[in-house]
């Protein structure tokens, strides 16, 4: 079914990293023959000369914290190329590796969010056979690739994802729609996320390697087809470690744990 929509098609996978502002890549990414994102609906205009104006495909997380987000992004953003909203994650948004409890079904956030497109979930394989495949529980954006891998596309090209290497985990616009759960309402700039980010890595240089289909901007070059993983670790390190962030995050759990006693 998803197959009408890739096969034979140049495509380009746009993450919101703020790595692609001023890069200029917008007339680029609107030249392929299908965009596709995660986890957005789409950009603001003001975006459109880094991250393209089009959306034709976008992969949701679709969870009770993520309902509210996509509802301010269709007041704001331009969806009016959307096809399709793809589910890659489970049913019921339960976790194999932590063993969650489930949610209500991925279709019913779809279906709240009232858009007027296709709803794909993918159920081959199962999120749980997709997270053995990983090896951890995987980000949305990872699952993306792995489920366009699968198809038999003439181009795709990737970018807009530092796999946790900038400064912000999000461009500008994208932390303002990250912090809309109460959950993320704080101060802090917590950079390393909760995935295992390095695994996932190491599985997408498995599954990419020798593809002469796959292009990418030059952070993906570098992290993901690259034959080693040092540009990677030597960022992971600076962004994670080095940076002053860190250190007030590190004081405040230090602070927090010697109010209990």
């Amino acid at each position: 079914m998803l197959g009408k929509y890739f096969d034979n098609k140049r495509i380009v996978l746009v993450g919101p990293s703020p790595h692609l502002i001023r890069k200029n890549l917008g007339k680029f990414i609107d030249s392929f023959d299908v965009v596709v994102r995660v986890n957005e609906l789409g950009v603001v205009g003001e975006m459109s000369k880094d991250y393209g104006s089009r959306t034709d495909i976008s992969f949701l997380t679709l969870t009770d914290e993520s309902l509210p987000i996509y509802m301010k992004m269709k007041e704001e953003v331009n969806y009016d190329h959307l096809k399709a909203v793809v589910c890659p994650g489970d049913e019921y948004n339960y976790n194999p590796i932590a063993q969650s409890s489930k949610t209500q079904n991925v279709k019913e956030y779809f279906n709240s969010i009232d858009l007027n497109v296709d709803f794909f979930h993918i159920k081959t394989p199962t999120f749980e056979e997709r997270c053995k495949i990983f090896e951890c529980f995987p980000t949305t954006g990872s699952v993306t690739i792995y489920e366009l891998l699968n198809h038999n596309y003439k181009e795709l090209y990737i970018c807009g994802f530092s796999f946790y290497t900038t400064k912000f985990r999000y461009s500008p616009k994208g932390m303002e729609y990250f912090r809309i759960p109460e959950k993320n309402q704080h101060k802090h700039n917590f950079r390393a996320p909760g995935h295992n980010i390095r695994q996932e890595i190491k599985v997408l240089k498995s599954i990419t390697k020798n593809n002469s289909k796959i292009n990418g901007d030059k952070l993906f070059r570098r992290i993901i087809l690259s034959k080693t993983n040092l540009y990677y670790e030597v960022r992971r390190f600076i962004i994670y470690k080095l940076n002053f962030d860190n250190y007030k995050n590190v004081i405040k759990k230090l602070l927090r744990r010697l109010k209990k006693y």
